[in-house]
């Protein structure tokens, strides 16, 4: 696809509107292979990176990149709703839930905003949870 988040954002519409898809789903890329047993509570579990505060003030940020780019433009986005923000945005399995995906597309309208989901997602749903 010529716009990953917009490919993204439809593939996640289709699976809210899928009754036969359960409340709660595992999200993972087509080239992702488990290894080894994994727990639900494991897939659940928000997997923080960094601090992207801690990024920007140390001046790592990388703004390569089209995922770069929007990354950072993700992050302001957050910053504007005064957020802490934690890159979450792994390559690993993760639990997603219906409703919170649907407050998050009931925000943005990702045929214009070229936001990443997961960033929006685990920052406005996991933000009590952070050390």
């Amino acid at each position: 696809p010529t716009n990953f988040v917009l490919d993204v954002s439809n593939k996640m519409k289709k699976i809210i509107l899928d009754e036969r898809v359960s409340e709660n789903f595992v999200w993972m890329n087509d080239d992702i292979y488990l290894l080894s047993k994994i727990s639900q509570a494991e897939i659940k579990r928000p997997k923080a990176l960094e601090d992207m505060d801690d990024v920007l003030s140390s001046g790592r940020q990388n703004k390569r990149g089209r995922y770069r780019v929007r990354m950072w433009d993700t992050y302001d986005e957050l910053k504007r709703h005064n957020l802490p923000v934690i890159n979450c945005c792994t390559h690993l399995p993760f639990c997603y839930n219906k409703s919170r995906l649907i407050n998050i597309f009931n925000r943005y309208d990702f045929s214009k905003d070229n936001f990443l989901i997961s960033l929006l997602y685990h920052n406005y749903n996991f933000k009590k949870t952070r050390q």
